[in-house]
C-alpha cells in the first residue's frame, strides 16, 4: 500500500494502516519498513470492532486478519477482502487485485 500512495491518491482514496499493537511496537515496525502512511495503533480493538473487522483471520474474536477495507466518506464499508483465512489464505494480497476491487467499488 506503501508503494501504491500516488495511485490511491489520484482516486482521493487515504490508505491507513491500522493494527491492535501498542504505539511502542508500531514504531519498530514504521522504522523497519520505512512507512510513510498513517499508521493507527487500535490495542484496545474499538476501530477493529467499530468496522467488524475482528471476525476474520487466524485468530477470531481477538486480532484482525490481514484484511482491506475500503471505507466511503459516510463511514460505510464499499468493499472488503480479508487474508489469512479461507477463501484467500495466503497473507499476500496482489497489488492488482486490490487496486482492481477499490476501483470498482468506486464506481
Amino acid at each position: 500500500m506503501q508503494a501504491q500512495r500516488d495511485f490511491f491518491s489520484q482516486l482521493d482514496v487515504e490508505v491507513v494502516t491500522i493494527a491492535v499493537d501498542s504505539p511502542l511496537d508500531l514504531a519498530s515496525v514504521i522504522a523497519e519498513y520505512g512507512l510513510t502512511l498513517p499508521v493507527l495503533s487500535d490495542s484496545d480493538r474499538s476501530v477493529s470492532r467499530l468496522y467488524d473487522m475482528l471476525g476474520f483471520g487466524m485468530h477470531p474474536g481477538f486480532r484482525p486478519a490481514h484484511s482491506f477495507a475500503l471505507v466511503g466518506k459516510d463511514g460505510t464499508i464499499l468493499w472488503r477482502a480479508d487474508y489469512g483465512a479461507p477463501p484467500r489464505e495466503a497473507m499476500y494480497a496482489p497489488e492488482a487485485e486490490i487496486r482492481g476491487a477499490v476501483e470498482a467499488a468506486l464506481r
